[in-house]
């Protein structure tokens, strides 16, 4: 009677086990970044290191042209951002960059952004345009 008893309490044990290995199984495999998300990331942050390095070569010629430069710095910023968001995925990405304390760099990437398009393509200012691309540059070296 005692022997069934153990070897109940062991059959009970072994079944708990194999129910969480089981299970952490499923949560690793369910956490792990599939080989399509992997290639999005390094395509999204090779564009983004392409269109970043084309906008330096523009830098010398920026007070002609600040638009090119600030076009493709902030596509370029843009795709970087863009290959994390693919990585963790968009909604878990977006939820993270509205949390609590990602908010202050959110909003100063989003206002930087936007400040370097009406610097550039609207007010025509490369002071400006530079201005707000180093405090683009430097959020987004923030973020990374």
């Amino acid at each position: 009677n005692a022997q069934q008893g153990f070897q109940q309490g062991i059959t009970d044990f072994t079944g708990k086990a194999k129910g969480i290995a089981k299970q952490a199984s499923t949560t690793i495999s369910e956490n792990a970044i599939s080989r399509e998300r992997w290639m999005m990331f390094f395509g999204g942050a090779l564009l983004g290191c392409f269109l970043m390095s084309l906008a330096f070569f523009f830098l010398p010629m920026v007070v002609l042209a600040p638009q090119k430069f600030a076009l493709l710095f902030t596509l370029g910023s843009l795709c970087f951002l863009g290959s994390f968001s693919a990585l963790r995925g968009h909604s878990a990405f977006l939820r993270h960059l509205l949390s609590r304390g990602r908010l202050i760099f959110t909003a100063t990437y989003a206002m930087s952004m936007v400040g370097t398009l009406w610097a550039s393509l609207i007010y025509r200012s490369y002071l400006l345009a530079i201005a707000f691309s180093a405090v683009q540059a430097s959020a987004l070296s923030w973020f990374l």
